[in-house]
């Protein structure tokens, strides 16, 4: 059971974690101005994500952006118009899709 001090402690962690992260998007994104690429911050998150982790199921996905499968559907379908990532099956089992940043 969680004390008031630590409820408290852990409200401010959770503080301090969204102003590092609206910071850092702040920063990409000015950083990928720079670079004279325009990439809308959902598409973004999701080559962060796939920088980080590799291929990933598109439900696996959808958990850690935090929206629904067609959601992520359509994030991922806007990522593939645009050349940034692509949807290659599962070598170990064919019903798997797995989405990954494109060469």
């Amino acid at each position: 059971m969680q004390t008031n001090g630590t409820t408290k402690q852990l409200d401010q962690a959770i503080t301090r974690l969204g102003e590092a992260w609206v910071q850092f998007s702040q920063r990409f994104a000015a950083d990928i101005k720079r670079e004279g690429i325009s990439i809308p911050g959902s598409q973004t998150y999701l080559l962060f994500l796939l920088s980080r982790r590799g291929p990933l199921r598109m439900s696996d996905i959808a958990d850690r952006l935090g929206v629904t499968l067609s959601g992520c559907t359509a994030v991922v379908d806007r990522a593939v118009e645009e050349g940034w990532v692509e949807r290659k099956r599962d070598s170990a089992d064919r019903r798997v899709v797995r989405i990954r940043i494109a060469p």
